[in-house]
C-alpha cells in the first residue's frame, strides 16, 4: 500500500473517494486502537433484538419506453430482455428505429443551447 508514498497530511478517508491518505496517518492508527463492542443474541432468546422487517418487494417495471424531448414515448416495436441465468424474458425494451433516433437527436440539438452552460 505504499504506491503513492506517505500521505499523512490527508484527512481521514483520503482524497475524495480514493481512500488515499488512510494509510500511515494518525486517523488510521486511531481506527485500529479504538475500543469497539458488539452485542449478539441468539434468535428467539429473551433479549434478542427483533428481526428486521423488509417492505414487500416491488415489482420490476417491465414496460420500458424511450425518453425523447423529456417525454416517455412508446416504440413501434419491442424486444425481450432476457435473464442470462434463467434464459427467461423478464421485460420488454423499446426497439428504436431510425425515425426514433432522428427525433431524439433533434430534441437534444434543440435543448443544447439552454443547458450547455449549466
Amino acid at each position: 500500500n505504499e504506491h503513492l508514498g506517505d500521505t499523512d497530511g490527508a484527512p481521514f478517508g483520503g482524497f475524495k473517494h480514493s481512500g488515499i491518505g488512510r494509510e500511515n496517518g494518525c486517523a488510521d492508527l486511531g481506527t485500529w486502537t479504538e475500543m469497539q463492542s458488539l452485542k449478539t443474541a441468539k434468535a428467539g432468546a429473551p433479549n434478542a433484538p427483533e428481526a428486521p422487517k423488509f417492505p414487500e418487494q416491488q415489482p420490476i417495471n417491465t414496460d420500458y419506453k424511450m425518453l425523447i424531448n423529456g417525454e416517455l414515448v412508446d416504440a413501434k416495436e419491442t424486444f425481450d430482455v432476457v435473464n442470462p441465468a434463467t434464459g427467461k424474458a423478464f421485460a420488454k425494451s423499446p426497439h428504436c428505429d431510425a425515425s426514433d433516433v432522428d427525433a431524439a437527436v433533434a430534441a437534444a440539438k434543440a435543448a443544447f443551447p439552454a443547458w450547455r452552460d449549466t
